[in-house]
This record gives C-alpha cells, sequence and structure tokens, in this order.
C-alpha cells in the first residue's frame, strides 16, 4: 500500500506537516477504500499540494477542486483527472460543474465555523450514500458542534500531537 507521507514528500502538503492528518488519520480511512474511490472533492487549494497528494494515491480517481480565489485559475490546466472550479463553497451555484456522486469530500476551506457549516450545507448532498465528508482544521469545536447539532459526526482531536487547530470532524453519508 503506498504511504501518504512517503508521497507527500514530493508535494509538501500541510496535512504531513503541521497536521498530523496523514499519519494519524487519513492512511488509516484511506487505504481501505483507495481503489474503489472513483471521485474526491477537496475545497480550499491553496499551492494545490493536497491535491496532487490525492491525485498519485488515488490513482482510479478524478479529483475536483473547489478554490475561492481567481489566481489559481489555470493551476491544473496540464493535469489529468484534476478538475478545478472557481466559486465561493458556501453558494450553491459553484458546485453546478461538480457531480453528484462524489466518494470523499475534504473542506480545507475557510476554518470558521459558519462557513464550514455553510460549505457543508451546500455541498454534502454531492456527496454518495455511505461517502465521507471530512471537515479539516475546526479551531471552534464547539460552534461546530452546536451547528451541525442534527448531524451525526465524529471528532478526531489531533491538537496534543500538532498544532492547535489539528482537529477533523467526519461525516458519513
Amino acid at each position: 500500500m503506498p504511504r501518504l507521507d512517503k508521497i507527500n514528500e514530493k508535494f509538501q502538503s500541510d496535512k504531513g506537516g503541521k497536521h498530523c492528518y496523514l499519519n494519524e488519520y487519513y492512511q488509516l480511512k484511506f487505504d481501505p477504500i483507495r481503489l474503489a474511490t472513483k471521485k474526491l472533492l477537496e475545497i480550499g487549494v491553496y499551492e494545490g499540494a493536497s491535491i496532487r497528494l490525492w491525485k498519485d494515491f488515488f490513482v482510479n480517481a478524478d479529483i475536483y477542486a473547489l478554490e475561492k480565489l481567481h489566481k489559481r485559475s489555470g493551476m491544473f490546466d496540464d493535469e489529468d483527472r484534476i478538475h478545478l472550479v472557481i466559486g465561493d463553497s458556501t453558494s450553491w451555484e459553484s458546485y453546478s460543474s461538480i457531480p453528484n456522486d462524489i466518494d470523499i469530500i475534504i473542506d480545507d476551506g475557510s476554518h470558521k465555523p459558519q462557513d464550514q457549516f455553510s460549505t457543508f450545507q451546500q455541498a454534502f448532498n454531492k456527496l454518495t450514500d455511505g461517502g465521507l465528508y471530512i471537515i479539516e482544521d475546526v479551531r471552534d469545536i464547539e460552534s461546530l458542534s452546536s451547528l451541525l447539532k442534527e448531524i451525526n459526526f465524529k471528532i478526531y482531536d489531533f491538537r496534543n500531537k500538532a498544532e492547535p487547530d489539528s482537529v477533523i470532524f467526519e461525516i458519513i453519508k
């Protein structure tokens, strides 16, 4: 099985740097579904490191990326299987070109609880039944928990091993 931390040596995503998500969470969650995953959406692109990491790991998947900043347009134009959408993750219109059968959604966009919740409200229906919805870098656990109060979610708290916002919320559809 490919090791995410080894793949990440090429890309230097903060998921394996200042956060410990690759070894502590993603490797365990993604190993069993690596080959079966056909579509992954990550919200928040920054410089594209994690998008490329997912592309290398999920060899059978198309990788969709939703980014708010127009200056990121074109950054994946020469890369197969990566589809960049420029738009606001809290706005339904931004999802019009994203398929309705996404296996994994990772929200690494805004880290404000209200934005994370609004993004969840827009993106969750794009997820397949049994799909995995992940919210990274939760800075305010109590606020997001209260917004998601009607949703069944699990919290993975890695603050004792990494940065103070190294918290993941996981929701299975």
